[in-house]
């Protein structure tokens, strides 16, 4: 099976498209692809900004995303490393000043994450809850689970009993409390961008 020789656009390098169907043929093991099969190559910035933008925006709901991406990236280096090596005539090196309009997308995705991460603690996790618990009622949180659950109105169930987490009262509205967690979410969400 021969492959035909790839068309580089008239830019001078592959599209984020192009590069990831290059990667996906080197990693698949295609062995059609050799030194004559490929002219120009221009490692494109997109992957390795993408990889950033999911890691630090939802590093919050997954910290051990920063660690698989250390390890993921030191085995794409080796590779890329072979590739160069073995697989690929020398590139055509191009001075550049700066990586460009790649510097405005990685700040964008910095600022975005600090305030999704915010968002996610503030809004997801038991943390909060718990500090103003222990400030307000108790310091070793006798209590903070029943204090969390309230009980369901009975015009909307049979069983006198049925209790959900939520801060509300008997007749389903929102509590004190609920009102004053809202502020310290409000309040470490504006400390926690400063």
């Amino acid at each position: 099976m021969q492959m035909e020789r790839k068309r580089v656009p008239e830019h001078g390098g592959h599209d984020c498209k192009d590069s990831i169907i290059l990667g996906l043929f080197l990693v698949m093991g295609q062995t059609a692809v050799t030194r004559q099969s490929i002219s120009v190559v221009k490692l494109s910035p997109c992957p390795p900004v993408l990889q950033f933008g999911f890691i630090t925006i939802f590093v919050a709901a997954f910290p051990l995303a920063p660690l698989f991406a250390l390890l993921n990236n030191w085995v794409e280096i080796r590779l890329d490393a072979h590739k160069f090596v073995c697989e690929y005539r020398r590139p055509v090196a191009e001075r550049a000043q700066n990586i460009g309009v790649w510097f405005n997308i990685l700040e964008a995705l910095s600022h975005l994450s600090v305030i999704a991460n915010a968002f996610l603690i503030a809004f997801t996790s038991d943390f909060l809850p718990r500090l103003l618990y222990q400030y307000k009622f108790s310091n070793d949180l006798n209590g903070y689970v029943n204090f969390t659950l309230a009980y369901a109105p009975l015009n909307y169930t049979d069983y006198p009993r049925c209790r959900y987490k939520a801060f509300r009262d008997n007749d389903g509205t929102y509590t004190l409390f609920y009102w004053e967690l809202l502020a310290v979410r409000l309040g470490f969400i504006i400390a926690f961008e400063v």
